[in-house]
């Protein structure tokens, strides 16, 4: 994970979860932003 993409405090809040061994899962906006590849759609209204 990109860690360089996140908030200072979301960064920290990470960090912490990853030092203490706590395994999380990441969802929608963030999961989407640091894991999906754009997409642009033409013709959407």
């Amino acid at each position: 994970m990109d860690l360089k993409q996140l908030p200072a405090d979301f960064k920290k809040f990470i960090k912490s979860l990853n030092d203490s061994d706590v395994h999380y899962l990441l969802l929608g906006g963030w999961a989407i932003g640091l894991y999906g590849n754009p997409q642009v759609i033409q013709g959407s209204d």
